[in-house]
């Protein structure tokens, strides 16, 4: 009896060592994994804030191109207004001197046939500037002076071409006038209020347990030791990672003294739409008011009222059209041309 007592005590001994050894590996596995997630989050960190602060210099950089645009747009429009209020005085003192050339070279011919000629030279005139410049001013000013010229004649045979020419006049008249002044201010002023517009948040990780710990777990039923020992274990690890949905739209994943470089970046795509409108520019103006809409939509908090009325200002923007369908003004032209070869043809009949 007395030889037979150890052997059992050595035999449960050994049957619990092995149950000891892998518990203790388990455990030894789970902090290493842990460990190894630790570090990796660590390493992520650090390549963001190395992120951030390369986003920190951008963002300084842009704010002072921001700072310098208001200056040089109000520069490049006066010039532009400037430019193209000598260029329609040069237009206008050159077709009253070449007018006046033509009075005096034909001055010996006959009076009907001069004048003809010196209407087609302007309706000629009016439709090159239109249609290769889109020059509306200079194409006005040159059928004004051709119906001048008709209404002087008082020549019957030509009240068609004057009724053609009135048709072209209201059409150039009807054009859209595009408020450029009004809608540069209007972006300005949307410009002014970028910095009250509110951030999207990052949204937050989802609740509740996981499909692979609701398998571990088994349900309702009470958990045995194992199960307990790897819940514990995955609640660990689960501390350590957040899971996000990533079929959703991306928010800004920036800290609060790195939001101005939203701010900063929508309002450089209005400055650019600015820039184009000054420029009447309309492909750009039309892309660069799309942009600020879609870095709106991707940003910022949509449900904000001033968020709301900053978009639907673009949206109303986006319905101008910088570059209206120009009217088709070679009827009189046409007309002329016609009568004159009519009128050629029956001298010919005439002196043969």
């Amino acid at each position: 009896m007395t030889t037979t007592r150890p052997r059992r005590a050595d035999a449960k001994v050994r049957t619990g060592r092995p149950v000891a050894w892998f518990s203790l590996l388990l455990v030894i596995s789970a902090t290493g994994g842990g460990y190894l997630a630790w570090e990796d989050l660590m390493i992520r960190n650090a390549s963001m804030m190395n992120r951030f602060d390369s986003l920190g210099g951008s963002v300084k950089q842009l704010e002072g191109q921001v700072q310098g645009l208001p200056a040089e747009a109000g520069r490049i429009a006066e010039q532009r207004a400037s430019q193209a209020a000598r260029q329609t005085d040069e237009v206008l003192k050159g077709l009253r001197d070449e007018v006046s050339g033509l009075d005096r070279v034909v001055s010996g011919l006959d009076n009907n046939d001069w004048v003809e000629d010196e209407v087609e030279y302007l309706l000629l005139i009016a439709n090159r500037r239109l249609m290769l410049e889109q020059d509306v001013r200079t194409a006005q000013a040159a059928l004004k002076l051709a119906d001048e010229r008709l209404r002087a004649q008082r020549e019957p045979r030509l009240q068609q071409v004057r009724r053609e020419i009135a048709r072209e006049r209201l059409a150039l008249e009807s054009l859209a006038k595009v408020d450029v002044t009004g809608l540069a201010l209007s972006l300005s002023a949307l410009q002014g209020q970028v910095e009250s517009l509110n951030i999207r948040t990052a949204r937050t990780p989802l609740d509740g347990p996981t499909n692979t710990q609701a398998a571990v777990t088994g349900g309702d039923s009470p958990p045995s030791a194992w199960q307990q020992f790897f819940d514990d274990l995955w609640t660990s690890l689960g501390s350590l990672v957040t899971i996000r949905r990533s079929d959703r739209d991306q928010v800004a994943l920036l800290p609060p003294d790195e939001r101005a470089f939203l701010f900063q970046n929508l309002k450089l795509k209005l400055e650019g739409a600015r820039l184009a409108l000054l420029q009447r520019n309309d492909a750009l103006y039309q892309d660069s008011l799309k942009q600020a809409g879609l870095w709106l939509d991707r940003y910022f908090d949509r449900e904000q009222a001033a968020v709301i009325t900053a978009k639907k200002q673009i949206e109303d923007l986006k319905q101008v059209t910088l570059a209206p369908s120009l009217p088709d003004i070679s009827g009189s032209l046409r007309v002329l041309r016609q009568r004159n070869r009519t009128s050629q043809a029956a001298d010919r009949e005439q002196g043969a």
